[in-house]
């Protein structure tokens, strides 16, 4: 534990209520004790808020927003709250009941990937929670195995507890609360983000559904679907790239066609073409695991599938019914091991008598039509008969070394464990003699404990200037992009795969589908861009990605763009939201300048204008406003004096003489005419500053 954090010794009464016992985890928001009720002698856990995060009004919502997640769902498998209080010296805290047992990351840590019954077991659990989760409004918007506890109960041993609601969404608080999701920040933790988090859309239920359909990935196969060397790069999967099937990486899974199915409507890439909410993903997965429960009910208990020897073992198929081999203890050998048989004719039981293991023998189901003791015919390798071969091979194997079956099986597995480890060195080996590494050292997998956004991690470069000098086609790409950014586009394409988790290429591509008239594409690249890099708001290029799509016809796609500039109102935004305003002809686009100058004012960019700037806004705010109101403002523009207001003041010297009054033949800047002419030999005299407008900073 943080040595700088104050641990509470045994018998601290909190709020007169809770004896503390001692501590038991600590985290990012506060020290987790079991403490004890003093009347009702009920042991609980209890969740004290750090004293140094009173201060922060986003941690104490999300504390608050715990505790009320918690206590309203009301359902077995969520981890309930029984009170949410301030202690003594102001700390908040949160009492929860007390569990033993261990969370679905430290089996998965310990076991590695599960059977797909015990698999669906958990899921069903977790899916059953959401269901009345869901039905309250409430998202949970962080389900990983982190946060799913396992306990046993008398009904078996993976009983499912959901924890930590912090950053849940709670439909029925009407409170004011402050915000907790905002532009430039990431909340979940990216391998388990749905692509709608990941560019940071709003979201729904439907985002749970998702990150269910990446746990059961991982749990079924032993690692995520999607994993990289930085944020970015598994981000930018969970939008591009489609998760990969459990028959590409476990062929031999029971059921693997039918688990397929389920994972590709719950990992599907657009919210709508997923399963629509979490009780249609159990009514998929109920004949699934009513199959399953049928192939391993005689062990009457849980198994862990071992990947090396699933990995040689006959498999099962879709409808296939299967028995399963009891391993026997000998020469000191305890085997713990569920062997599926697959064959596709119909069952009958016999008896099989292992060669050279004297007195035992092993329930199998066999073909009717194929002597138990026989070989099955083969008829060009079809994969029964390739299975079949396999059989012999082990029955060759138990008559030559003596050995039981499930003794020949395991140490099978040992050798393969041990080439594979043999193998591993020497890859690394190779790796590091001939690999490149990457920049800073600041490659690696993520921290499971959630997303860190103040270090990003790029891979391939610090900054624009790096990566062209270092890529000869990317140097092209962006030669092409004023002039010809499709071709642009086709050419960082090409070096796309190269580059997938680099941010700094990605603003690039953000770039030229920008100006190749991609938007949908450049908006979503763009918002997982400054999600990973929210410093990449100082980047011109890529704030005009943002500032021209806030004048899209597509209103979702319009607020997307203007969320993300609210959230991170740097001086290049400032700069870019104002010239967008002041520039344009006369009486073009005055709702778009409203709506920047709204911005401006509610994130303080206004205050951060220069006074010419603040005029020259004012000016083109007052475009169909009548000509006094636009020549008083002139006046002003003119006594502050600044030659930079030059181009606001040539788009109303330069305005035709007409498009006012009768017929539109009148001149709008009649009354100022004069004026403007002033304005203009005032603002072009010799001194004035050569660089009139440089809004490149």
């Amino acid at each position: 534990m943080d040595a700088e954090v104050e641990i509470l010794p045994a018998g601290t009464v909190i709020a007169n209520r809770y004896e503390i016992l001692d501590p038991i985890g600590e985290g990012a928001m506060g020290v987790v004790y079991r403490a004890q009720h003093r009347l009702m002698k009920k042991v609980v856990a209890l969740k004290l808020l750090h004293p140094g995060l009173m201060r922060s009004a986003e941690l104490l919502e999300r504390f608050r927003r715990e505790a009320q997640a918690a206590a309203h769902i009301d359902h077995p498998n969520v981890c309930a709250a029984t009170d949410f209080d301030s202690a003594g010296d102001g700390a908040f805290f949160l009492v929860m009941e007390f569990l033993e047992g261990s969370s679905l990351a430290g089996v998965l840590e310990r076991d590695g990937r599960l059977s797909p019954r015990r698999s669906l077991h958990i899921i069903r659990q977790v899916l059953s929670a959401l269901v009345r989760a869901h039905e309250m409004g409430i998202v949970h918007r962080d389900l990983k195995p982190d946060n799913i506890f396992l306990v046993k109960r008398e009904s078996g041993p993976d009983f499912v507890k959901l924890l930590d609601f912090g950053i849940a969404r709670v439909a029925f608080d009407d409170s004011d609360s402050i915000k907790l999701t905002k532009a430039g920040t990431v909340y979940g933790t990216p391998h388990y983000l749905s692509p709608e988090q990941a560019v940071g859309a709003d979201i729904d239920h439907r985002a749970d559904l998702y990150a269910v359909g990446i746990i059961l990935f991982e749990i079924l196969v032993g690692h995520p679907p999607f994993d990289g060397e930085s944020l970015f790069h598994i981000m930018n999967m969970h939008v591009t790239r489609p998760a990969p099937t459990l028959a590409s990486v476990v062929p031999e899974m029971p059921l693997v066609e039918a688990l397929d199915e389920v994972l590709a409507r719950l990992l599907a890439k657009k919210a709508d073409e997923r399963f629509q909410n979490a009780r249609q993903v159990l009514d998929a997965l109920d004949p699934i695991y009513q199959a399953l429960h049928g192939v391993t009910e005689q062990t009457g208990e849980f198994e862990t599938l071992n990947p090396l020897i699933s990995g040689v073992l006959p498999t099962l198929h879709a409808g296939v019914a299967v028995g399963t081999l009891q391993p026997s203890d000998t020469a000191g050998i305890s085997v713990d091991l569920e062997v599926p048989i697959s064959v596709d004719l119909p069952l009958v039981s016999a008896a099989v008598a292992e060669s050279g293991a004297a007195g035992t023998a092993d329930s199998l189901l066999v073909p009717a039509a194929v002597p138990a003791t026989g070989a099955t015919p083969l008829s060009g390798r079809s994969p029964s008969a390739k299975r079949g071969l396999l059989e012999e091979g082990l029955s060759w194997l138990v008559a030559r070394t003596g050995l039981s079956r499930p003794q020949v099986v395991v140490f099978l597995a040992l050798g393969l464990l041990i080439m594979l480890v043999v193998l591993s060195v020497l890859v690394a080996v190779l790796s590091d003699s001939e690999g490149e590494p990457t920049e800073g050292g600041q490659g690696g997998a993520v921290a499971a404990s959630g997303l860190d956004l103040g270090a990003p991690v790029l891979v391939h470069g610090q900054d624009t200037a790096e990566l062209i000098k270092a890529d000869e086609l990317v140097r092209r790409a962006v030669e092409l992009m004023g002039n010809e950014p499709r071709a642009a586009l086709a050419l960082l394409e090409t070096v796309a795969e190269q580059y997938s988790g680099d941010p700094v290429f990605h603003k690039l591509m953000a770039q030229a589908m920008w100006r190749s008239g991609e938007a949908e594409e450049a908006l979503r690249t763009a918002l997982m861009v400054i999600r990973v890099v929210p410093a990449s708001l100082h980047d011109q290029d890529l704030v005009d990605v943002f500032v021209g799509l806030l004048s899209m016809p597509d209103e979702a796609m319009s607020a997307q763009a203007e969320e993300a500039l609210r959230g991170n109102m740097t001086e290049t935004v400032v700069a870019r939201l104002w010239q967008r305003a002041t520039t344009g002809r006369f009486n073009e686009d005055n709702a778009l300048r409203v709506r920047i100058k709204a911005m401006l004012d509610e994130q303080g960019g206004y205050a951060q204008l220069e006074p010419w700037q603040q005029a020259a806004l004012e000016l083109r705010l007052l475009d169909g406003r009548g000509c006094k109101n636009r020549r008083r403002v002139l006046l002003e523009i003119m006594e502050i004096g600044d030659p930079r207001a030059l181009p606001v003041v040539e788009v109303y010297h330069n305005a035709p003489r007409r498009g006012c009054g009768t017929f539109n033949k009148g001149d709008c800047h009649d009354c100022m005419r004069r004026d403007l002419a002033q304005a203009i030999q005032l603002f072009s005299t010799p001194d004035a500053d050569a660089e009139v407008m440089d809004f490149s900073e």
